[in-house]
């Protein structure tokens, strides 16, 4: 078993983590829990949360991104996980090219 195949066998997880184009420090359009949406559900580029707000990815774990919600500078309290492949999450200025409204959280 060569070097690759070494690192998907003992922890895949890494492996679809090194895949993903998803990187600590990027920004997304998440799905607003406040506003209806659920950071950790809702249909996947379905677009049907009433809102959402800009978010930066802390890390990476395989397919769960643990993200903060902007105006949180250095507080963790809200960090928040989710999977990528059941979150709404959206390129930077996806709101504004399909008519959706950004809204930070009710708690912030």
């Amino acid at each position: 078993m060569g070097p690759d195949g070494f690192w998907t066998s003992i922890a895949p997880h890494v492996e679809t983590s090194l895949r993903s184009s998803f990187q600590p420090g990027m920004k997304l359009e998440v799905a607003n829990k406040a506003g209806g949406g659920a950071a950790g559900g809702g249909a996947a580029g379905g677009g049907g949360a009433a809102s959402y707000w800009v978010a930066t990815i802390i890390t990476t774990c395989g397919q769960l991104l643990l993200l903060r919600f902007s105006g949180y500078g250095d507080d963790r309290k809200a960090d928040f996980w989710c999977d990528v492949m059941t979150a709404e999450l959206h390129p930077v200025g996806w709101c504004s090219r399909h008519g959706k409204t950004l809204m930070p959280p009710e708690d912030r």
